[in-house]
This record gives C-alpha cells, structure tokens and sequence, in this order.
C-alpha cells in the first residue's frame, strides 16, 4: 500500500477527469457514485499557481508516509482508554493483514467487530447506506442495552 500510494497520480487536468480516471480503476472503481464524486469534489484542489487543474490535498509522500508509521505508534494500545464505546465495523473482502489488525484491536480493547459480508476496505464508500443501516442497529442496541441496565 506504501508503494502505491508513493506511484498515486496527485494532478489532473480538472475535476472531471480525476473523476472519470478513478471510476475506472480498482480500488475506487467500486466506491458507489455520490462517494466517489465527494472524494473527488473535497479531496483535490486547484493547483497553486499558474498551473491549470487540480491535485489531491493529501500529497501522495504525504499519505505513503502515514501507511508507513501505521505499526509504529502506539493508537491501538491508548484505544483501551477511550471514554466512548468503540465497534469496529468491516468488511468480509478486507485484505487479511488489515482483518488480524481488526481483531487485535478487539482482542486489545475487548470491544466488538461487526463483518459486513461483500464489502472491502473502503466499505463505506462501496455501500454507504448499508454501513449507515449496520451503524445505526448497532446503536439503537446499545441504546437499548443502556436503558435496560439504568431500570435495573
């Protein structure tokens, strides 16, 4: 992932043609229509300058950089002392590197994971409203759950 972050393509002539580039080619050609326009819209900006087009806003140094430091920070080890509840939720295409991160973390925090069959790693962009649906059971249980144990 390192490396092909470092290869991404960051300027495109205009709007469109990142647009129309990145409908064509895996991993984005999966993400659904109104996900992958958002990408595009919000995530390059004019080039400075003189320079006709656009470019990606997070360089691809930039993002090749942050893949890189995923295993030497310490985020999985403080997600024990989150105030909040956390759920991990993913998809069943998931690369298994990223599925055995998964499960740490769970294993870590002992908080749960929800598989979302026929999704990958960028589920939420696949199928926005079937992990908003997964999202939203998954609150209104622990909702319940909340009011169950304050009536006892």
């Amino acid at each position: 992932m390192v490396d092909a972050a470092k290869r991404r393509r960051s300027r495109f002539a205009s709007h469109d043609a990142a647009l129309a580039a990145y409908a064509r080619k895996p991993p984005m050609h999966s993400f659904q229509a109104g996900a992958l326009a958002a990408y595009v819209d919000y995530g390059f900006a004019p080039c400075p300058g003189d320079d006709a087009g656009v470019e990606l806003k997070c360089r691809p140094d930039v993002e090749a950089r942050s893949l890189e430091m995923t295993f030497t920070h310490d985020a999985a080890a403080r997600m024990s002392s989150l105030a909040c509840p956390l759920t991990q939720v993913f998809g069943t295409l998931t690369p298994p590197v990223q599925q055995e991160t998964i499960a740490s973390i769970a294993r870590l925090t002992g908080t749960p994971t929800i598989p979302v069959d026929g999704l990958g790693h960028f589920g939420p962009m696949e199928q926005p409203w079937t992990i908003a649906r997964v999202i939203g059971r998954n609150l209104r249980s622990r909702q319940s759950v909340a009011t169950t144990n304050e009536a006892n």
